[in-house]
């Protein structure tokens, strides 16, 4: 069995003096090369090692992306334990439900002043590194990490992802973009989402890139101007606010000036952005392929490791699909929903068997994950079509789908938008942006009578915060629930 561990580690020997990592301190740059980190590897092997840390034993981890996160991660895989990972502006009490439900062992915290485990916990800093072992035995364990999803509904649950998961989708993605030679990236989403884990964190590590970590959302611009990346690896509202902040320049005369603000925020030496986690909006798409940024859009979910398809920066490329298929990945529709089959599904959810029948099947000698995403396929491109169960039916008998008229309100309004109406005579707005009554009106010109919007509900943009799940999608029915029903 190949771990992730014995296989990021073999990558990190190959090449040890190569820089893998900077954080800024102190208003400069400061590059960790790939030997740093294997002496960081070493320290928290031992320090696990001198806990009793066993094959199988589940270790939860809370702090931001740094040094110390991979150094902790590949330790605690290569002893064939179980990584379970926490945002850190995650509450209390949703890491006490993570901590209590995976059962773990043990607390690894970045933030040592946050009581909400009687779980024995250490903090994350790294000690003495001067020496490295060479040698590293390490121990197969089925379940690599543990990874919770605060998802849209429910309480969170603990996807189980195993090495071979992870690893056949670092690999098949590898085979999309073989034609990408060694990149730096400037990082701003947090590891513990399993896109950035896989797709920017271990995919970087495997293939010798190098990886800047932003000080803060809000610093993100002016340090892409600094590290000068080449690839970026961002959710849809990252690049929904940058385009918001450039839109004032989208006038006669003015309007040349759209490429060179955006090189002024992304650097020189930019080649693509990738995205993922929720579907980018088509407008904002096109805003950024008129000015030369090339996006390449991917699908997947956690349960899937998490990548099923992803548009190429030239071939394969559709610009309205959300991307063509990987390698070794079976995609079918069933009844309008999006069934994945592949070395990426996950074995079930945590503790939870019920969970986990509702959405893996078996067919044809195959397991199959029900993503409860709406869709259709073309030529092996993925066309997304909104969430299966965000849809609903009027008091009158009709259908809506959310998706497709969120997406005409998305042509007029910028912000946040929810559709919702079930049950109801008509369809209600929930935005943090004042709607006119002139661009209501043309809003609803582009939507059938049934379809149209009677009502519009302000809410302030500090009121989203607790509706909103870390990949910035919104907790829909929870906010209807809480706030208009």
């Amino acid at each position: 069995m190949r771990t992730l561990s014995s296989i990021l580690i073999g990558s990190l020997k190959s090449n040890m003096k190569a820089n893998v990592l900077a954080k800024k301190m102190n208003n400069k740059w400061e590059w960790s090369s790939r030997g740093d980190l294997l002496s960081n590897i070493t320290y928290c092997r031992k320090v696990l090692q001198s806990q009793d840390i066993k094959r199988g034993d589940r270790i939860a981890y809370k702090g931001d992306n740094s040094m110390e996160w991979i150094a902790w991660n590949l330790a605690c895989n290569s002893l064939g334990a179980v990584w379970v990972p926490m945002y850190t502006n995650q509450s209390n009490e949703y890491c006490k439900h993570v901590v209590n439900d995976s059962g773990a062992t043990l607390c690894i915290m970045e933030n040592m002043d946050e009581p909400y485990t009687d779980t024995k916990i250490l903090s994350n800093t790294v000690g003495d590194t001067s020496i490295y072992t060479e040698k590293i035995d390490f121990i197969e364990n089925d379940i690599a990490t543990l990874i919770y999803t605060s998802g849209t509904t429910g309480s969170p649950k603990g996807v189980m992802l195993s090495n071979e998961n992870i690893i056949s989708n670092i690999e098949t993605t590898r085979s999309r973009f073989k034609d990408m030679y060694t990149t730096t990236s400037l990082n701003i989403l947090p590891w513990a989402h399993i896109y950035s884990q896989t797709c920017e964190l271990y995919y970087n590590l495997k293939y010798n890139n190098k990886m800047a970590l932003a000080s803060s959302r809000e610093n993100f611009i002016s340090e892409c101007r600094e590290i000068q990346p080449e690839v970026l690896y961002v959710v849809p509202r990252i690049l929904e606010l940058i385009k918001s902040k450039i839109d004032i320049l989208d006038i006669p005369y003015v309007r040349y000036l759209i490429p060179f603000a955006l090189h002024r925020i992304f650097g020189q030496r930019l080649q693509v952005i990738f995205t993922g986690g929720a579907k980018l909006q088509d407008k904002t798409r096109q805003f950024f392929a008129n000015n030369d940024i090339v996006i390449c859009e991917g699908y997947g979910t956690t349960e899937l490791s998490p990548m099923v398809c992803v548009n190429h920066m030239n071939d394969p490329r559709n610009e309205e699909s959300i991307g063509k298929v990987l390698d070794n990945i079976i995609v079918e529709i069933v009844e309008g929903e999006i069934q994945v089959s592949g070395p990426n599904v996950m074995s079930g959810y945590w503790n939870n068997e019920d969970a986990t029948r509702k959405v893996l099947v078996e067919r044809e000698g195959k397991t199959w994950y029900k993503t409860g995403d709406a869709g259709r396929i073309e030529n092996g491109y993925i066309f997304y079509e909104g969430r299966i169960s965000d849809n609903y039916k009027l008091s009158s008998g009709k259908f809506v789908n959310v998706d497709s008229v969120e997406n005409v309100v998305k042509r007029f309004v910028k912000g946040m938008v929810v559709v919702f109406g079930e049950d109801k005579d008509y369809n209600e707005l929930i935005t943090d942006q004042i709607v006119h009554t002139d661009t209501l009106r043309e809003i609803n010109k582009s939507l059938q009578n049934y379809l149209k919007i009677k009502k519009i509900h302000y809410l302030d943009t500090d009121e989203w915060s607790p509706y909103l799940t870390p990949k910035m999608s919104v907790k829909r029915k929870l906010l209807i629930q809480e706030k208009y029903s």
